[in-house]
């Protein structure tokens, strides 16, 4: 054996024995890294396009549920809104020929200045029936409530 050129001497046969070939060694390393690089790509793109078509999917079915939903809704909407013109058209049977277009000064607007009422019921617990008030000023008092009602002198400029 020769000491220091790293070549082994076997002393019978005479032949040369590299006892690690380091060229070799390189391109299996390198065969190895682009073999994995090549099954790496391909398995993060089918991953990918994999979650595109679930999400996809999953936004397709949430868009199919909030729609059969919204259909839901438009028809609670649609029966409570018959329902409210049900109840507005009984509220308003009290045989007083009503006039919404004609406003006076001394009531809100869209009341009836013959019965007092609104035209819709207002919002919150008193249904108004309006009543001129007895002020020298222009005014109006709900008769269930006693809420009064004065109008601005902005109104008064834009008629």
């Amino acid at each position: 054996m020769v000491f220091g050129t790293g070549v082994l001497r076997l002393p019978t046969s005479g032949s040369v024995l590299k006892p690690h070939d380091e060229t070799a060694h390189k391109a299996t390393m390198k065969q190895i890294f682009f073999m994995g690089l090549g099954l790496m790509v391909p398995l993060v793109l089918l991953a990918g396009i994999l979650y595109a078509v679930w999400h996809a999917a999953r936004s397709l079915y949430d868009d199919w549920r909030l729609g059969r939903e919204l259909v839901e809704l438009r028809a609670d909407a649609r029966l409570r809104r018959e329902q409210r013109r049900e109840e507005n058209a009984r509220r308003l049977d009290n045989g007083c020929d009503h006039d919404f277009t004609t406003r006076q000064l001394n009531f809100p607007p869209h009341v009836c200045p013959h019965c007092g009422m609104a035209q819709e019921k207002p919002a919150g617990d008193c249904d108004h029936v309006w009543r001129r008030g007895d002020e020298d000023y222009a005014s109006s008092i709900c008769t269930k409530c006693g809420k009064t009602y004065r109008p601005s002198d902005a109104e008064h400029l834009s008629r």
